[in-house]
């Protein structure tokens, strides 16, 4: 049986961290942004590894906001007792338990990466 209260746990993780990732990605774009004002005659390019991991961010952040809103969908089926009326497909649950687990590590890797390029 899944344990639902390390479910909502991992969850919460995972809503957290992304948070630290935006900020992350935050940090990179204002520092895009002062070495633009620097620079002040065109724009500044950031290199291809940061377009990349800014893409990866993005990517990710949605990929992240939909599973949060399917997992919440997930958890909604169950109260503390046990299960709701609604009919619960166990299956599903673990598929997207495996998922949140995936995606938080899919954004530790992404701070991780952040911090190589400036973002903390």
């Amino acid at each position: 049986m899944t344990n639902w209260d390390s479910y909502r746990d991992d969850l919460d993780t995972l809503k957290s961290e992304l948070e630290n990732l935006i900020k992350a990605r935050n940090d990179v774009m204002r520092r895009i942004q002062i070495a633009e004002e620097q620079q002040q005659q065109q724009p500044l390019m950031p290199t291809t590894e940061v377009q990349l991991w800014l893409s990866g961010v993005q990517a990710v952040e949605t990929e992240v906001d939909e599973l949060i809103k399917q997992a919440s969908e997930e958890i909604e089926k169950f109260h503390p007792e046990g299960f709701c009326s609604r009919t619960f497909n166990m299956s599903s649950s673990y598929e997207v338990e495996d998922m949140v687990a995936d995606k938080l590590q899919a954004v530790t890797n992404l701070i991780n990466e952040g911090a190589f390029l400036g973002g903390r």
